[in-house]
């Protein structure tokens, strides 16, 4: 089964056919297209290639002039859509009936001098699973999944680190994977905040100072705390991880979500999560919330 590393493979050998990328997760789909839009730039074909993001509902017509546009000096550009997933069943008709008649061009010369390749080039960015019906009108796309398996993760973590230039040992590779909890979009967030501190390799006392905002405190004690059911430590280790409360709250989801009372307590997840983005005011309250309600009777008897 495919994942992020696939297509990272595909691009080492050079993209030569069209693709549909699909994820759950947004910000693998975002991971894709950075690393895709990395190899455009080196091959020189950013000026070829055209963008469009089906949340502002560009008109059908400007994405099949896109594909029929033969580019600069005999290099086709892309056709990049994001959102895929929000074109119909005849937008997807009409767009697999371009890309065929395209296809059965050959070569083609332009102004009588430059000859460039008919075939269109497209990447779709799917949020979700593509229905089975998409693979009949894209025949000649090649459909990868760039989700993160969870056993890829600590991999994952090196591969990304090591673009940011930094060198971290299994340890700390381990210490990020476990203060994130294996979220992606959290993990890269801290290697960058590693990477502008300029700790090339990191120890965990680099990482507990630079990750925990200077607290004696990490959120691998907070999640010993709950483990615990010590209600009164929890509350002060989460207190002193007031500084970065955004990945806490991550964290916390991540946590819950392997314990029989995530339903119950998803809607108070949601409520902090919207509350750390704004203000920090009255997560303490929630966070209190969220504690007795996972340590009902009736819950923690399931």
């Amino acid at each position: 089964m495919s994942n992020i590393f696939t297509f990272y493979e595909q691009i080492r050998s050079g993209l030569r056919k069209s693709y549909l990328l699909h994820s759950e997760e947004a910000f693998m789909l975002q991971e894709a297209f950075s690393a895709f839009w990395s190899y455009i730039k080196k091959e020189g074909l950013e000026l070829s290639s055209q963008i469009f993001d089906m949340d502002e509902a560009p008109p059908l017509s400007n994405i099949i002039e896109a594909l029929a546009s033969p580019g600069f000096f005999g290099k086709r550009g892309w056709v990049i859509i994001k959102g895929a997933q929000r074109l119909t069943k005849k937008e997807f008709e009409r767009i697999s009936s371009e890309m065929r008649h395209l296809s059965s061009g050959g070569e083609v010369t332009v102004s009588g001098e430059v000859t460039v390749e008919a075939d269109p080039r497209i990447l779709f960015l799917w949020k979700g699973k593509p229905e089975d019906y998409i693979r009949k009108y894209l025949e000649k796309v090649i459909f990868l999944s760039v989700d993160l398996p969870e056993r890829e993760i600590p991999r994952w973590i090196e591969y990304k680190a090591r673009e940011l230039g930094l060198e971290p040992s299994r340890e700390a590779i381990e210490y990020i994977l476990e203060i994130t909890q294996g979220e992606p979009g959290i993990i890269f967030s801290e290697l960058q905040k590693i990477a502008m501190a300029g700790v090339k390799r990191p120890s965990i006392e680099d990482l507990k100072e630079l990750l925990s905002g200077h607290s004696e405190y990490d959120i691998r004690d907070l999640y010993r705390a709950l483990r615990e059911g010590n209600r009164l430590k929890a509350l002060l280790i989460f207190r002193s991880l007031r500084e970065d409360m955004i990945m806490v709250v991550g964290g916390l989801n991540k946590f819950y979500s392997k314990t029989p009372v995530y339903k119950k307590v998803l809607p108070i997840l949601q409520e902090m999560d919207l509350m750390a983005r704004v203000s920090r005011e009255y997560l303490e309250p929630l966070f209190l919330r969220l504690l007795k309600t996972a340590t009902e009777p009736d819950l923690v008897a399931r």
